[in-house]
């Protein structure tokens, strides 16, 4: 039996009609940065090139055709969202006893996530006596290394602090990617043999905004002055390659303060809030290579505790649980 022309064409026409009509009204609307579901292949609504993203808000993002410079920002620091398969982490040494620390990634699907180290890691030793930085064998990894010889350029050039020289400058970074080199320590622990040089003199700058945030990173690693706002004595930026294992590090840029800060090159009749910059340096080297900040227990404890105080040296070298952070990224 058939249907007549006419009517198999009404038919067919209706049921067009409400094909469409449910299509339209069941189109899910976009989520939100953030929230599970945002459609793949779409940037979330507000993120827009200037967008500032709590960790909340950048967990489970999807960068599958987004093209952003939006920063995610927490404890005064700041990742723009790096492009898939790479990330970057953010280490900040404060003189106030807070922690800086953000680590952005973007997987190879284009998914972000955000790994923030909060003060439960860096808690105070209930006595600081009972533990010294050549008793504590303790450390944090970020989870990426080196697979490849680094070096570092020193910016020795611009916006330098008036009494630390362009020789010097270039000394004490030096001094520093030695340190972590060799593995440098008072505790009598045997030497190690980390990659890396240094080449002074470099016209480049670190990708690092006024808003002490990581910016798009090049293929240099340099090591500058530069200001950063609040109570932040230096700022590295690590980025990385997402792969099996250790991610590998691609490039590191460190900068330290020269906005408010009084540096000096010996403690040697040091007071007030003055701050030994060669400390400084090598702590913020030590991020450059992979290590994560250790558990601070005050006083003269591990060069990777997350405080560096007023005229306070004991940052020139490693303790036992940093000369172990480095010997598990860079076997002997």
């Amino acid at each position: 039996m058939s249907f007549p022309r006419m009517k198999w064409s009404r038919a067919v026409t209706l049921t067009l009609a409400v094909i469409a009509t449910v299509s339209l009204t069941a189109t899910p609307a976009l989520a939100a940065p953030g929230a599970p579901g945002a459609k793949p292949g779409v940037c979330p609504p507000g993120l827009t090139q200037s967008a500032t993203l709590s960790p909340a808000q950048a967990r489970g993002v999807d960068l599958t055709g987004c093209d952003t410079e939006a920063t995610v920002v927490v404890d005064g620091v700041g990742v723009e969202l790096p492009a898939p398969g790479t990330g970057v982490a953010a280490f900040g040494v404060r003189s106030d006893g807070e922690e800086a620390s953000l680590i952005v990634t973007t997987d190879a699907a284009g998914r972000v996530d955000v790994r923030v180290e909060g003060q439960a890691a860096t808690t105070k030793a209930t006595s600081a006596a009972a533990v010294t930085r050549c008793t504590d064998a303790s450390y944090a990894l970020m989870g990426a290394k080196w697979y490849s010889t680094p070096t570092y350029r020193v910016n020795s050039a611009e916006r330098r602090p008036s009494n630390i020289t362009a020789s010097r400058w270039n000394a004490i970074v030096t001094a520093a990617v030695g340190t972590l080199k060799t593995g440098k320590n008072t505790c009598g622990l045997a030497a190690i043999h980390a990659p890396g040089t240094v080449a002074t003199g470099s016209g480049t700058d670190a990708n690092i905004t006024t808003a002490n945030a990581c910016a798009t990173p090049d293929t240099y690693s340099t090591v500058d002055f530069g200001s950063l706002s609040g109570s932040l004595l230096g700022l590295t930026c690590v980025a990385f390659t997402v792969r099996s294992g250790h991610d590998q590090i691609v490039a590191a840029d460190t900068r330290i303060d020269n906005s408010s800060r009084a540096w000096v090159y010996t403690t040697t009749g040091c007071s007030g809030a003055r701050y030994d910059l060669l400390s400084t340096t090598t702590h913020e080297i030590g991020h450059a290579y992979g290590l994560n900040h250790a558990v601070e227990r005050g006083g003269s404890d591990l060069m990777m505790s997350p405080v560096i105080t007023s005229c306070n040296a004991s940052s020139r070298t490693l303790g036992r649980g940093d000369l172990a952070g480095m010997v598990a990224l860079y076997p002997r």
